[in-house]
């Protein structure tokens, strides 16, 4: 995770700062997404929404990591709202869809649950644990 995510959700809301990380990863993951696209590379272009996906997922554990969010809950919480900011942003300033295809909206949301059902699992802890 970039030390700007963490500076956004220090100095800012919930909704402002995924807002504010959703626009720093739309700039940074814009080209690669479309370029793949554009080139009609079926393999590549799923490879790079995987690839953002698995960045936005590991953010959300450094999030929690760093101790700014207490649950991981929360912060895959974030980490959605993060994910619903960008698919607008495609749709707005890219003008595509791209996010919505292949189930990939929703991805983020079922990710982050089966990672927390993990963690408790390796953990042993309950599901009430605050650092979950």
């Amino acid at each position: 995770m970039t030390k700007y995510d963490l500076r956004q959700w220090k100095k800012h809301s919930e909704p402002i700062a995924a807002e504010r990380i959703a626009e720093t990863k739309f700039a940074i993951w814009r080209t690669r997404i479309l370029f793949a696209a554009a080139n009609a590379d079926a393999e590549d272009s799923k490879l790079a929404l995987k690839q953002l996906l698995s960045e936005m997922i590991m953010d959300a554990c450094h999030l929690w990591d760093s101790g700014i969010k207490g649950s991981l809950r929360n912060c895959a919480e974030l980490y959605d709202q993060v994910w619903a900011h960008m698919c607008d942003l495609f749709k707005c300033i890219a003008r595509t869809d791209i996010l919505d295809r292949d189930g990939f909206m929703n991805a983020f949301s079922t990710i982050a649950e089966e990672l927390t059902r993990s963690l408790l699992a390796d953990s042993g802890k309950e599901p009430t644990d605050d650092r979950i």
